[in-house]
């Protein structure tokens, strides 16, 4: 499977078995980050040879890793929000013994608890917040001539770009992969 190849049509095991290691994945051999030669952390890239993975909640895209979940949707299959029910209760209580779980779910279900939108929301900040706080993302691109970067990353062309070997680096970092943009944003549901 090519790595720009969309993998939404896949599960996780199905992926899992196409992908053996990373070395069945094609990547750009030199991948490049643009810094201000100015900023003392930026030049660490060098100095130091470290790389800064940043949280998504730094990115200017408001909906860069954030494409809202749709648990208002979880009402046209009851299934689907009793699935959710049991994977949240597994995950916040995973000591409550089983009849107590099942007693928890069939209670929120009965609720409709996944209709409240604000609830919802509420749900998602946290989440994202949480995940947000454990989460690194390096950014890089496959472009080291692109005025656009040289300005707004790298000073307006006073800075500078390093090239990476993405094979290096992503066996080092446990892997990788290229970003896909659509004009859409996709439906995920919990």
């Amino acid at each position: 499977m090519k790595i720009n190849e969309s993998i939404s049509h896949y599960t996780l095991m199905e992926i899992k078995k196409k992908i053996k290691s990373l070395d069945d994945i094609e990547y750009t051999e030199i991948l490049f980050k643009y810094r201000y030669w100015e900023n003392d952390y930026h030049k660490r890239f060098i100095t130091k040879r470290e790389i800064y993975m940043a949280s998504p909640s730094e990115f200017a895209d408001k909906l860069d890793c954030k494409i809202p979940i749709r648990y208002d949707l979880m009402d046209m299959d009851k299934k689907q929000a009793e699935l959710f029910y049991k994977r949240l209760a597994n995950e916040v209580e995973p000591n409550l013994s089983r009849q107590l779980k099942r007693k928890k779910i069939r209670e929120l279900l009965k609720l409709e608890a996944y209709k409240d939108k604000e609830k919802n929301s509420d749900f998602q900040r946290h989440y994202l917040e949480q995940l947000f706080q454990r989460l690194g993302i390096l950014s890089l691109t496959e472009e080291k001539c692109l005025d656009i970067m040289w300005e707004k990353y790298a000073n307006n062309h006073k800075g500078f770009c390093i090239g990476y070997n993405s094979k290096i680096l992503f066996r080092y970092l446990g892997g990788g992969g290229k970003v896909q943009y659509y004009d859409e944003i996709p439906i995920l549901l919990p």
